[in-house]
């Protein structure tokens, strides 16, 4: 099965793929918060694509090839908000973490307000 990473701007269907990682860790966790964590060459071609620069954190997913359709899903709960990024500079070849959080994690933060005050 062929998997591929790809990068959204927040809450909006504008989308590309990334370049190949070095290494990712998908984790799927039952009645819990999935993560997303994934490594690239610090001097990665492209990594203006991977790092935000608008002041904002990406949105990322996981999607697979389905051969049957000739089309790249997302499978439910595959969308993940960048939360941190750790570099390695001591290795031969510098590389870059970055981890994420499902997009579930936003919904926990938020307040809902009623007539009443904060239910």
């Amino acid at each position: 099965m062929k998997f591929r990473l790809v990068a959204y701007t927040p809450f909006t269907e504008e989308k590309w793929p990334l370049p190949s990682p070095l290494s990712y860790s998908v984790v799927y966790v039952l009645n819990s918060l999935h993560s997303l964590e994934f490594t690239y060459p610090d001097n990665q071609n492209g990594s203006d694509v991977i790092t935000p620069d608008k002041g904002y954190p990406y949105e990322y997913a996981l999607e697979y090839f389905n051969p049957a359709t000739e089309t790249w899903d997302e499978p439910l709960g595959s969308r993940f908000i960048g939360m941190k990024v750790t570099g390695d500079q001591i290795e031969e070849m510098p590389t870059k973490k970055y981890s994420s959080l499902s997009l579930k994690w936003l919904f926990r933060k938020a307040k809902v307000w009623s007539t009443g005050g904060v239910a």
